[in-house]
């Protein structure tokens, strides 16, 4: 049992670990068994996050180790103490056998049965084995696809939130984090230190590229003739600014 969920365990977290990290389960499994598994799983779901704590990816969790060990429940292994009980068995049914030559044939068939039968049990152990952890290994797969899509959509997204302030990035950035980093230091932003999720609230606080160039509103000079001409044509303004005044 330990050897089964040992190769599970890895096929579902060496996916999650980052460049160049190892780890070694062998400690966390040493005494488990097949009779014991059930009522370790929360200690083994606890010892492997203390062996994958700070190797894992960035944004890599563990959340559905518990899942994949629920799984192997099911998964049927023969222990150690199991073939020691065969051995029993098989020292009884030599002793009848000397007890009774007339069912020597009878226990000799006997016995090459049970030993087909164990034959077949290991390979539906393996095969259960190999199901196991072929669904751990297509699941990690599916979720490294399905947070690389993600990631790209949020760095699509970046570029189009900078484009207004600093225009087309000439470079490629592998996050979201890095295309506003970028934006915000070619703006002379200084960003040291800020946590990552503020720095599109910070862009949005720039203004941007002319925007601060306020509009004049257009002037229209009068010369004298023109003023003149205005008070022949309208003469009860002019005697209203008079009284204004």
């Amino acid at each position: 049992m330990a050897s089964v969920a040992h190769g599970a365990i890895l096929a579902h977290v060496m996916p999650k670990l980052a460049a160049d990290q190892k780890i070694d389960l062998r400690p966390v499994l040493a005494d488990i068994t097949a009779k014991n598994f059930k009522a370790k799983r929360p200690a083994i779901i606890e010892a492997v996050g203390k062996a994958t704590k700070g190797k894992l990816d960035a944004d890599a969790k563990l959340d559905d180790l518990e899942a994949l060990l629920v799984a192997l429940d099911g998964v049927e292994v023969k222990e150690a103490n199991d073939e020691e009980d065969e051995d029993d068995e098989e020292a009884k049914k030599k002793q009848a056998e000397d007890d009774a030559v007339e069912e020597e044939d009878k226990k000799k068939k006997a016995a090459e049965d049970a030993e087909k039968d164990d034959d077949d049990d290991d390979k539906v152990d393996k095969k259960a084995m190999d199901t196991a952890i072929a669904a751990a290994v297509s699941a990690a797969v599916d979720r490294a696809k399905r947070e690389a899509r993600e990631e790209s959509a949020q760095v699509r997204a970046a570029e189009e939130a900078v484009r207004p302030y600093i225009g087309k990035l000439a470079m490629a950035h592998d996050s979201a984090d890095a295309v506003y980093r970028t934006a915000l230091t070619s703006l002379g932003v200084n960003i040291d230190g800020v946590h990552p999720s503020a720095l599109p609230a910070i862009l949005k606080a720039q203004p941007l590229p002319g925007a601060g160039q306020a509009q004049q509103p257009a002037r229209v000079a009068m010369d004298a003739a023109g003023v003149s001409l205005f008070h022949e044509m309208f003469p009860a303004a002019k005697s209203h600014i008079v009284k204004s005044l």
